[in-house]
């Protein structure tokens, strides 16, 4: 009988049954995890912690929030993650 190396699912079922988001991204929300992935994507992680303070600063991180902005007052806090 032969095994199967373990598939992705498998390792991601493992992970989540086992790893509290919060143990692995730092961030104080879901949603702050999917903003900070999103700045990440054009940065280095420095840049995109230098934004989220700057957003928690002057609106906070929910998506209520950010959706109520309008995108000269995003500007700003965004600006160092490169956006």
């Amino acid at each position: 009988m032969t095994t199967r190396p373990p598939t992705f699912r498998d390792v991601y079922a493992v992970l989540a049954a086992t790893t509290d988001p919060g143990e692995w991204w730092p961030a104080d929300t879901p949603f702050e995890i999917c903003v900070g992935a999103v700045l990440t994507q054009n940065t280095a992680w420095r840049n995109v912690v230098r934004s989220l303070i700057a957003l928690k600063a002057a609106h906070g991180v929910e998506a209520e929030q950010i959706l109520g902005y309008p995108s000269d007052m995003l500007e700003a806090p965004i600006r160092p993650s490169g956006f």
